[in-house]
């Protein structure tokens, strides 16, 4: 039997998504198609994680999306694609985005009816009252859109928005809470690292492992070194965005200079992404009013690391809840700071441990295959596999007042 994988682009943890959910599918005995825009196949994303695929599974160009990110001519082919490439099973690693055109086109509806469908839904917007109604009322529309699709299965990373799309859409089962793909990372001696990235050992490094984004916090993050002692180094390798390019050159090239900041613009390998890792003193994720969940934040927390992370949303939740995580308000620098250093002097408890164990396990990426697959070993006829439940007992409090 056949499975076909469609996503509308290729950026760091999208690729990783395709990757482990077609390996997935490919362990139970499928055929494996991957479809991804044109001109995804020339990226750094395709090359660290799909291209090593090139043997064990079809890949098919799909039209690049249009201007301004129309995804019209990109949906309106997936009718044809169901039917030429005679698949059984469709999987959207990422629907969040594609959902809006496809839950309006009644041929792609009518096409993905015919067969085993399931989609991985990021977050819904409206489920974080901060917006405001105007925003909360856009979003709802939205949800409503995406969940016309005619799927089995829309999978979601996030348990706020989960709950939220549940209540909100009639208790529906086929809305399903899904862990992240997270691998436990081998720590590898700080001095390597050092040497890797030509650092020395002498310093307290910080690290924000992934793109460097104002979206993550990085403008508030590079400022709150000010209010740190001169041996803290915040370390930012990944590629930059614009604004943070902007920001360190004319606002941080002093912390530049004196090496408070080191600054590394491209695209890290899988191996230095790890070495991120284990050369943090302290892991920051200070993603100010970020909605969905966060994979930096469960590395972190399966490398044992100390962490400092936003206190709003699902990363102040999972933070406090499971103990990951001393919390701040990303928005402001002095708060960043001060949560480094509670971070740099705490020492967990043997119950803060153990929540964190229980975190770690569901997220997991065996996990996050045994979600996926499922559905699909239900339908060849196989055992189901052996899914880790998320366990909401003890949450419920923290749950709340993080939303």
């Amino acid at each position: 039997m056949r499975a076909f994988v469609l996503d509308d682009a290729v950026s760091g943890h999208r690729a990783l998504y395709v990757r482990v959910l077609s390996e997935g599918l490919l362990d139970l005995g499928l055929s494996v198609t991957i479809g991804l825009p044109e001109y995804g196949f020339d990226s750094q994303e395709y090359d660290i994680h799909l291209r090593s695929l090139e043997s064990k599974v079809g890949f098919r160009k799909i039209p690049n999306p249009g201007s301004g990110g129309s995804l019209g001519q990109f949906v309106s082919s997936i009718p044809k694609i169901v039917n030429e490439e005679d698949a059984n099973f469709i999987y959207f690693p990422c629907l969040d985005r594609m959902a809006l055109t496809a839950g309006t086109n009644r041929e792609v509806c009518k096409s993905i009816s015919l067969i085993h469908g399931e989609g991985l839904l990021m977050k819904s917007s409206a489920a974080y009252p901060s917006l405001g109604w105007k925003r909360k009322i856009r979003g709802n529309i939205a949800d409503r859109v995406r969940l016309r699709l005619p799927l089995k299965h829309f999978h979601c990373l996030d348990p706020i928005s989960t709950r939220y799309l549940k209540k909100k859409h009639g208790h529906r089962r086929d809305i399903r809470l899904m862990p992240e793909a997270a691998e436990s990372p081998k720590s590898l001696r700080k001095q390597d690292c050092c040497e890797h990235f030509g650092l020395p050992l002498n310093q307290k490094y910080l690290s924000c492992p992934g793109t460097v984004s104002e979206r993550k916090g990085v403008i508030e993050l590079v400022d709150a070194i000010r209010f740190l002692p001169p041996e803290y180094c915040l370390l930012l390798a990944g590629g930059h965005s614009d604004v943070v390019r902007r920001h360190l050159r004319e606002v941080g090239s002093d912390l530049l200079q004196q090496n408070r900041v080191v600054s590394i613009d491209r695209y890290v390998s899988e191996e230095e992404f790890n070495r991120l890792f284990s050369i943090a003193d302290v892991v920051c994720v200070p993603y100010p009013r970020h909605h969905g969940s966060a994979s930096i934040l469960i590395h972190a927390a399966k490398m044992k690391k100390k962490v400092v992370a936003s206190d709003w949303g699902w990363i102040g939740w999972a933070s406090r809840t499971f103990g990951i995580a001393e919390t701040c308000d990303a928005r402001d620098p002095k708060s960043i700071a001060d949560a480094i250093i509670r971070s740099i002097q705490s020492k967990p408890s043997a119950e803060c441990e153990s929540r964190k164990e229980m975190f770690c396990e569901y997220h997991d990426r065996r996990n996050h295959v045994h979600h996926w697959t499922a559905g699909a070993r239900q339908v060849l006829g196989m055992s189901p596999p052996p899914v880790v439940p998320f366990s909401w007992e003890g949450t419920e409090q923290s749950f709340m007042a993080n939303r």
